[in-house]
């Protein structure tokens, strides 16, 4: 290799290695961002039940039903009281995602029950 090709080669991995740090810089702090939101999003391995989470059940459900909008006021309510009895624990977005599956497996198994 010839003495400009080196420089060329070694002014190309300095430009890369600040590629690099920048890139390590910008990820660090996209971490350092998230890492709060952790908390809040909880960990999608743990099997946590909600103490009133039958309640918040019931509330979902009572709004989800197209009746007259007194259930959704009943909803709102139980919904609310569950929340409240959970009030030491707190809830997190995992917890949502599971207890809205939930559900909505119970609306359905509902449903197909009163189709039959």
């Amino acid at each position: 290799m010839r003495p400009g090709e080196l420089r060329e080669l070694a002014a190309t991995i300095r430009e890369l290695s600040r590629s690099y740090e920048e890139f390590g810089n910008v990820l660090s702090g996209v971490v350092d961002a998230l890492r709060p939101l952790k908390r809040i999003i909880g960990d999608p391995n743990v099997e946590a039940k909600a103490e009133g989470s039958r309640m918040i059940a019931a509330g979902v459900a009572l709004i989800a039903f197209p009746d007259p909008t007194i259930t959704d006021l009943i909803g709102v309510g139980l919904v609310a009281a569950g929340l409240l009895e959970n009030k030491m624990r707190q809830i997190t977005v995992v917890d949502t995602y599971r207890e809205f599956q939930e559900v909505i497996g119970r609306v359905g198994d509902i449903s197909r029950e009163l189709r039959f």
